[in-house]
């Protein structure tokens, strides 16, 4: 009888880790898209590593300054100092709970363009068709990467926090070639 019921035991909570690591960045991205359309910032900072995010966001712009395949290889060691000088305070200014509130309210505002009209006030809005929908990716039990199915957008990354996740950075996709 014990052994049965540790096996029992067991058995829930493989399905409970499981569930866990399939539902849980829907969650996550379901709860940042509440947060910003209910313009609750605290909630959403909730879900967001600032520091993790800005410092990715930079990195992605002083790649894309450095290897630009339109000239900014010539930028030399000055070139990147002064565009770290200026790149550094703008990420700064704009990645802030208003500036991903923005970005998730932005999203939001293309789901509700998206909906039949004869659905207004609908409190739960019916999924988007499955080629609107993001793709996630999940990179081991720590990190998933959330982007949309057509090539060439960015890349939202995330990392665990606890049971949780949060926003930790991005990839810009490659540059248009010339």
């Amino acid at each position: 009888m014990r052994a049965r019921w540790l096996g029992l035991m067991v058995a829930a909570l493989v399905a409970a880790a499981a569930g866990w690591w399939f539902a849980s960045p829907w969650w996550t991205l379901r709860a940042m898209r509440e947060a910003a359309a209910a313009h609750d910032e605290q909630a959403l900072s909730a879900h967001v590593d600032y520091p993790a995010l800005r410092e990715s966001v930079k990195s992605n712009v002083m790649r894309r300054i450095t290897t630009d395949g339109r000239g900014a290889e010539g930028l030399g060691a000055i070139g990147a100092l002064v565009a770290d000088a200026i790149a550094g305070p703008l990420i700064k200014a704009a990645v802030t709970p208003q500036g991903v509130e923005a970005m998730f309210r932005a999203e939001d505002a293309q789901d509700k363009a998206a909906r039949t009209p004869d659905t207004p006030g609908v409190a739960l809005p019916k999924l988007p068709p499955e080629k609107d929908r993001p793709v996630i990716e999940r990179h081991g039990l720590n990190e998933f990467a959330v982007r949309g199915r057509e090539a060439g957008g960015a890349t939202l990354l995330f990392h665990r926090d606890a049971l949780g996740w949060k926003l930790a950075g991005f990839d810009l996709p490659p540059p248009p070639a010339r």
